[in-house]
């Protein structure tokens, strides 16, 4: 079938070794799917995969450093994220073991060594974070930019729900079955009432997590990166790549300005805003995802 998956495979890029997968035509127009803080490729539903490809994309999702079937940089040690939250309240630069700017450069050495000029691009949350660094510092790789849930990280916009922040910095046990009950209830937090997944979906998810393998010293230290982030508004002001934008209208983590803010922001973007989602792309916004999606397949 054409829109099957292949993979994993392994990419070396930028000293590190990422895990991908494809779903659709090699011919395609290639789409990059880049995820979010401490989630594997599989936070990418398969069945959302296949309808990119039926879509006509060339779908590539891939585990971020530190995650999944990736390279693990044990060597760079536990990052002491209090001492990072310590010195952004001083006004220092924080140390950390990498930042989104080199996430993002695996990224552009990702689509360089899968032999593409260009690709579409669209990030998760902390992934959206790294497709705007993507953009602004390697546009030569970016042929358009759809930012989900995530923020530019302008101070001004609202900060987290208590509950989203409490169950985002809550390290998940290790023993299977505790590590899936834990990771099923965080995710129907971030997701909240309105909209709420199927938890059968998210059992599975966490399984297969689980199984790909766990590494907490590694989601630490994308922790640390997300930390140490400046706030990109000023440069994605000046971005001239085609942007969409999609966010939930009952996000816990990046409440709704941050879509608003962001979509604004970036000249030319449209937002799709998703009646009663929170942080969590559910089934229901696929349709409206993909046929956006298609606007920009050019």
């Amino acid at each position: 079938m054409p829109d099957a998956a292949r993979g994993p495979f392994f990419i070396r890029t930028n000293h590190v070794e990422l895990a991908c997968e494809t779903f659709g035509d090699t011919g395609a127009k290639p789409l990059v799917l880049i995820m979010g803080f401490g989630m594997q490729m599989a936070g990418w539903d398969d069945g959302l995969c296949r309808r990119l490809a039926q879509a006509g994309f060339r779908v590539v999702r891939f585990d971020n450093r530190d995650v999944g079937l990736s390279q693990r940089l044990t060597p760079l040690g536990l990052p002491d994220l209090g001492g990072v939250r310590r010195a952004l309240r001083e006004g220092r630069a924080p140390q950390v073991p990498y930042t989104l700017a080199d996430m993002a450069a695996d990224t552009a050495g990702l689509i360089e060594a899968l032999g593409l000029d260009q690709a579409h691009v669209m990030g998760l949350s902390m992934g959206g974070m790294i497709a705007q660094l993507l953009a602004l510092e390697h546009p030569q790789r970016v042929r358009s930019l759809t930012c989900v849930m995530t923020t530019s990280g302008a101070g001004h916009l609202p900060r987290a729900e208590p509950a989203a922040l409490a169950v985002l910095s809550t390290p998940p046990p290790l023993e299977r079955e505790a590590y899936i009950q834990h990771m099923v209830h965080a995710w129907e937090v971030l997701s909240g009432d309105v909209c709420p997944p199927e938890r059968a979906r998210l059992t599975r998810r966490a399984a297969t997590f689980h199984a790909r393998g766990l590494d907490p010293a590694g989601t630490a230290r994308q922790a640390a990166a997300v930390m140490a982030a400046a706030p990109r508004d000023e440069w994605l002001a000046a971005l001239n790549k085609p942007c969409l934008v999609g966010h939930g209208t009952h996000d816990p983590v990046f409440p709704l300005r941050h879509g608003e803010h962001l979509a604004r922001l970036v000249p030319g973007a449209r937002l799709l805003t998703v009646p009663g989602m929170g942080h969590e792309l559910v089934p229901a916004a696929w349709p409206a995802l993909v046929e956006a999606l298609g606007g920009l397949r050019t």
